[in-house]
């Protein structure tokens, strides 16, 4: 939309500058968090606020107002890329009809929350996340859970971003409830490389709970690219209803696009492109009535769950969290070339998941190559093969009516994909009637007689074709993007540049000076280049960050931090402070409030002394556990008093006991959830009667972190914070 500046003028109060323009509403010009606040107590629909360029470092930006359709406010970068968020910058987005644009987070940490989150206070509607970039954006320690895009509200759209080298745990981007269906649109997305995480909790998208997992979403993930999403073995966890996930291209790619709990998703016409990836995998099948269909799986060498196309058996009667039974799932039209284990029947079939795949159509697929191209853990319930064609080593069953071995005669076409040529058996080959396929993996229109396969044989231009980068990203990461100068320091001192911004254009020399506080002396560079050269002159090719070592002769201090678990009482430190020399001797006297005890020491300190000392020969963190008793009718030995102990003990590895004391009889919910809201284990649910009772927790595969234990019955809550440890 084109716009004519026309006025400038200078807020006093904010500096705030703004253009005032005849048609598509005013720029404001802002250069800091409260000129962003001040511009939208004034914004109106068709606004923009463009942010300056250069580095924003430790900015809470909150972006809250109204815009209307066709006329949103938006809030970009006044050189697109050129504004760099770090430290511990985040972004909550708040509101109706609004736009953040051009955008770049590298290299530094959200403290709590979500790095970007549609809500602050209240969700977002109809708004949008583009042309933004976050790389990097990771903690110091791997354990430390949170998101790097958090969904919420309805109608929102995450597009043409980057997102590259999460490290810790939390899922990428999350959609999450209560409110539903969602209708969120996240397309044209660059998911670049996350490495292992070695545990659950590394997905690259999630869509809901396990809690919410049986109500529709009704999102849509189309067009977007992902590269070596290897954080666990899911890269997509589904985890709600009626979403779509169509035309996107996954590249080596350890794990599979997985329907993981909820019914009636759609899985269409994707690319998922192994590379003979020996982690790769397709599309894990689980719930009722998905489609997936017109898919190309090429060199998946994944196996069991990570297979092409597993179908999983499911648990009796299954809670949320668990297995649900597949039931009329229809696979069909897809192709699979060099996969090891193009389909697995039953897969995960074991004591606990015990219910077949029941009522399933796997009809018009080819399959060439494959070491066995079924595999069947289990066997399914009425499940009809129809118009297949595979060709391989070894079927691995018994053939059936609806599998002809032969060999399709595909040939590697130009672009790199197998397809069929002008004498394959796949023309004309489908049976049955599947009146939702009306196009194949190309995009071109599929007219009758139909062919076996995602790739109809036809004349027309093809529309749609595996991705690339440069189809998704960034506008301004096509074209010589600004490079980003990151200064740190360890230590005591400063560090400057010159010329100064943190942003340049590339092949910019720049001259970076330490210089060191009173007492401190520059030991050398972190980084590349590093040294000890002092000024250092660096020519920017690429994001640089440098990193400035001060140290110092003076006697080592080291830091003391005291915590109160249950609250309760407090902690007196003598000496007073927190931040003692080496070999200091601190005396710490535990203070209970009024009707509370003392119970013990945790962590540096351990045991019920008190008061009780300790030395600082390094840096330290010391526990304070009150307990308060549960008073109890003497005359008819029922407690009085609902309460949730603290957890014994406390910060714990392995196992942990919980004690709760109950007034009356009736419903109890006992639950642990993390520090992000989500739920990691339920302990009790069910009837129980008046009385103190205890629960073992194990809390073995659960990360290092913060946890907290809520206990629910009838009106009564009570929660309590849990510390895992390594």
């Amino acid at each position: 939309m084109m716009r004519t500046a026309r006025t400038l003028l200078l807020l006093a109060a904010f500096s705030l500058a703004w253009c005032a323009e005849a048609d598509a509403g005013r720029i404001y010009r802002v250069q800091n968090p409260a000129e962003i606040t001040s511009a939208m107590t004034t914004a109106q629909p068709g606004d923009t606020l463009l942010m300056v360029r250069g580095v924003w470092n430790n900015t809470a930006i909150v972006f809250k107002g109204s815009g209307q359709e066709g006329r949103p406010i938006v809030l970009a970068a006044e050189t697109p890329g050129a504004v760099v968020l770090n430290g511990t910058s985040t972004l909550r987005i708040s509101g109706s009809w609004l736009v953040v644009d051009g955008l770049r987070f590298v290299g530094g940490y959200s403290p709590s929350g979500a790095v970007i989150e549609f809500r602050s206070g209240a969700p977002a509607y109809h708004s949008r996340l583009t042309n933004t970039s976050i790389v990097d954006y990771n903690p110091a320690s791997r354990s430390n859970d949170y998101k790097w895009v958090s969904l919420y509200g309805t109608h929102n759209r995450v597009d043409h971003c980057y997102f590259a080298g999460k490290n810790h745990m939390g899922t990428t981007l999350v959609v999450w409830f209560p409110t539903h269906p969602h209708y969120h649109l996240i397309d044209l997305n660059w998911f670049g490389y996350r490495p292992p995480l070695g545990e659950n909790g590394g997905e690259t998208i999630r869509i809901g709970t396990s809690d919410w997992s049986m109500e529709n979403s009704r999102t849509t993930v189309e067009y977007n690219y992902f590269e070596h999403c290897n954080g666990e073995i899911e890269i997509i966890s589904n985890k709600s209803c009626e979403n779509v996930y169509r035309y996107n291209t996954f590249v080596e790619c350890e794990g599979a696009l997985t329907l993981r709990h909820g019914n009636r998703c759609m899985v269409e016409g994707n690319f998922f492109l192994g590379n003979r990836n020996s982690e790769a995998g397709g599309v894990r099948v689980i719930g009722e009535e998905h489609t997936i269909f017109n898919n190309y799986f090429s060199g998946l060498w994944g196996s069991s769950m990570k297979s092409a196309l597993p179908i999983m058996n499911g648990v009796p009667d299954s809670p949320l969290d668990r297995y649900f039974q597949v039931k009329k799932a229809v696979v069909a039209f897809n192709t699979f070339v060099d996969c090891r284990y193009p389909f697995i029947l039953g897969s995960g079939s074991d004591s606990e998941r015990t219910l077949p795949p029941q009522d399933c159509i796997i009809a018009n697929n080819v399959v060439q190559g494959g070491t066995r191209l079924v595999t069947q853990e289990d066997a399914p319930v009425n499940l009809l093969w129809e118009g297949n064609i595979m060709h391989g080593s070894s079927l691995g069953i018994p053939q059936p009516d609806g599998i002809l071995l032969a060999d399709p005669r595909l040939f590697q076409a130009t672009d790199g994909l197998w397809r069929p040529d002008s004498t394959s058996p796949l023309r004309s080959a489908a049976t049955g009637s599947y009146p939702f396929i009306t196009a194949d993996m190309d995009g071109q229109v599929r007219i009758a007689p139909l062919d076996a396969g995602a790739d109809q044989i036809s004349a027309e231009l093809v529309q749609r074709r595996p991705l690339t980068p440069a189809d998704v990203m960034p506008a301004w990461m096509k074209n010589p993007a600004p490079v980003v100068l990151t200064l740190l320091r360890n230590g005591s001192g400063r560090v400057s540049v010159d010329p100064a911004g943190g942003v340049y254009p590339p092949g910019t020399r720049v001259t970076v000076t330490a210089v060191p506080d009173p007492g401190w002396r520059f030991e050398r560079w972190e980084g590349d280049p590093g040294g000890s050269s002092n000024p250092l002159m660096v020519t920017l090719d690429q994001d640089l960050l440098l990193r400035a070592l001060f140290v110092t002769d003076a006697p080592l201090r080291f830091k003391l931090d005291v915590f109160v678990f249950s609250s309760g009482g407090k902690v007196a430190l003598d000496p007073p402070g927190g931040s003692y020399p080496a070999g200091t001797v601190v005396r710490m006297t535990a203070l209970p409030d009024s009707g509370w005890s003392f119970d013990r020491w945790e962590g540096a300190l351990i045991g019920r002394n008190n008061p009780d000392s300790l030395s600082m020969d390094s840096d330290k963190m010391v526990l304070a556990v009150f307990a308060r008793a549960s008073f109890v009718d003497t005359a008819t030995k029922v407690p009085v008093d609902f309460s949730l102990a603290q957890n014994y003990p406390n910060p714990f590895n392995g196992r942990t006991r919980i004690q709760f004391t109950l007034t009356s009889p009736g419903p109890v919910e006992l639950k642990i959830f993390n520090s992000a809201g989500g739920e990691a284990a339920t302990l009790v649910k069910g009837f129980l009667t008046a009385g103190t009772h205890r629960i073992a927790f194990e809390a073995n595969g659960l990360p290092a972190g913060i946890y907290f234990c809520r206990l629910v019955s009838g009106t009564l809550t009570a929660v309590n914070k849990m510390v895992i440890i390594n």
